[in-house]
C-alpha cells in the first residue's frame, strides 16, 4: 500500500537528519481494514472487463478454459471476501 511506503520513506529521511522516527501505527491497521474493499474493487473491475468480451465479443474467440478459470477464481475470491465482509459491518 502506498501509505506504508510513504511512512517508510519519511522514517528514512528522519533518520538521515538525525531525528527520531515517527510512529505510523495506524497505517498498518488502516491498510488491513481496506484490504477486503480493495480486493473486491479489483475483482469487480477485472470481471467487468472480461464480461464485456464474453458477452459482446465473437463467440468463436472465447476460450472455455480461460472463462471457467476466471469465473471459478472470481467465485472463490467473492466467497472469501463474503466471510471477511460479514465482520466489517
Amino acid at each position: 500500500m502506498q501509505a506504508a511506503a510513504d511512512a517508510e520513506d519519511i522514517n528514512a529521511q528522519e533518520k538521515l537528519f538525525g531525528m527520531a522516527s515517527s510512529k505510523y501505527s495506524q497505517v498498518a491497521r488502516m491498510a488491513a481494514k481496506l484490504e477486503p474493499y480493495c480486493g473486491l474493487w479489483t475483482l469487480a473491475a477485472r470481471f467487468y472487463d472480461k464480461y464485456a468480451g464474453w458477452m459482446s465479443g465473437p463467440f468463436s474467440k472465447l476460450k472455455p478454459e480461460e472463462v471457467e478459470t476466471e469465473v471459478s477464481d472470481a467465485y472463490r475470491k467473492v466467497y472469501k471476501l463474503s466471510k471477511v465482509g460479514s465482520c466489517l459491518c
